[in-house]
């Protein structure tokens, strides 16, 4: 989460956003470039970490495991940056990322019930239930996540493209 919230409100602390706003092709190019990095950097930590518990611990569905830490990941990523760059400081979006990390966790009792929009939604963790139905709960989170994700990526740069909201006291 403090990995997202650097990608705008970095700059706007840094007093580098007026640099960012000359760049040929519009902002949104060097923020797409550090949105990009950063998931990479935490795609790549996920997977070094699913490898040793794999091997060290216990096996497990490998790829859906994966997929399902890595959306949890990209939502607070993205959520991280959008909040940092709402509130126009990093520090604003941290703590506002770590309070709704803190909801969906208390909503969803730190996983003891499997609520199909939270991001940590865990088809395995489902008992008793008919595998279509099974199959339909874990399209709609994946693609509603998905879309989620897309949807805040286009309002933050939205935001972060007028000049006199961000620079503006």
């Amino acid at each position: 989460m403090f990995l997202g919230g650097r990608i705008v409100a970095g700059e706007l602390d840094e007093h580098t956003l007026e640099i960012a706003y000359t760049v040929p092709g519009g902002t949104h190019r060097v923020w797409l470039g550090k949105l990009a990095a950063a998931g990479i950097l935490l795609c790549a930590s996920v997977g070094l970490m699913a490898v040793a518990t794999y091997i060290f611990f216990t096996p497990f569905p490998f790829l859906q495991t994966l997929y399902g830490s890595i959306q949890g990941m990209v939502f607070y990523l993205v959520a991280s940056m959008g909040l940092a760059t709402l509130f126009r400081s990093e520090v604003a979006g941290a703590l506002a990322s770590v309070g709704l990390l803190a909801f969906n966790g208390l909503i969803a009792r730190f996983g003891a019930i499997q609520i199909r929009i939270s991001p940590f939604w865990n088809p395995s963790a489902i008992e008793d239930i008919d595998p279509e139905r099974l199959l339909a709960l874990s399209l709609q989170n994946r693609i509603g996540t998905a879309l989620i994700v897309a949807a805040v990526i286009a309002l933050t740069f939205s935001r972060a493209e007028r000049r006199e909201k961000m620079l503006g006291a």
